[in-house]
Order: structure tokens, then sequence, then C-alpha cells
């Protein structure tokens, strides 16, 4: 029976991650309007968040969609990820912070990740189970929650 349940919930966890995917035309969107991507030298800015907070306001039902999956988005700096979630409600922003956090790929990533956490726009650690002292090895600066 145990192996049953494993195998049910280590199934239902595979489909939850592979389904978090981005297709082609949202990244371009978002890179395009939030980031200002520059195609000819393939570099964009960092997030104008006045622009931001405006979409927000003004097309809710389209920034929801596309700050969610900006959070899915490895190409995109972790603190503008960050920024993006903090006008998602708790459940979407929870989801988002949960993938960030399991998929930072260096020390350096880490760092930023937990010190943008420390803001207004993050959420508390404690609410992805982040031990304090994995955030104090990282952030010695950072205030845990």
């Amino acid at each position: 029976m145990k192996k049953i349940i494993m195998t049910c919930c280590l199934f239902l966890f595979t489909v939850l991650i592979y389904s978090q995917s981005v297709t082609e035309c949202d990244s371009a969107f978002i890179f395009k309007h939030f980031l200002f991507y520059h195609s000819d030298s393939k570099t964009f800015d960092d997030i104008d968040e006045p622009f931001i907070e405006e979409y927000w306001t003004s097309e809710n039902v389209k920034a929801q969609k596309y700050y969610y999956l900006s959070a899915f988005l490895k190409t995109i700096p972790v603190d503008q990820r960050v920024i993006m979630l903090s006008y998602l409600d708790d459940n979407q922003k929870n989801k988002g912070h949960y993938w960030i956090y399991n998929n930072l790929r260096t020390a350096r990533d880490t760092i930023e990740y937990f010190l943008i956490m420390n803001t207004n726009y993050g959420i508390p650690y404690s609410h992805l189970n982040i031990p304090e002292r994995t955030v104090m090895k990282y952030c010695t600066k950072c205030k845990y929650r």
C-alpha cells in the first residue's frame, strides 16, 4: 500500500513540476514587454517598476499570468522574478517561490534570492520551510522570519 501511495505522489509531483513550463510565445512577451529585451545586443534592462505596476492595474488578468510565468524563466535574474511575484496572490506567490528556491543554480543566485526575500517583495523564509541556518549561511544580514 505504501509503495502505491509513494508512486502516486511521485507521479503527481513530476506532473506538477513539468506543468510549470513557459511557452516560447509567453517568454518572448515577458522579455519584450517587462524586461525591454534588445534583440540587436541580446541584452535586457531591469524591470521598470512603475510600468509593471501600471500594467498590473490596467491589464490585471494578463499581468497575473505573465508575472506568474516569469518565475519559471531561469534567464531572468532572481530579484526581478521575485519583484513580479510580489504582485500575485499568496497561492501563486508561494508556488513561484517554491519553484525558484528549488531551482537556484549558483551560490550567487541563492545569496541574491535571500537578500530580495528579506525585503518587502519577499515572503517569510519559513513559508518555504527554509531552515534559519541555511538563510544565515548565505545571508548573515538577513532577518529570519
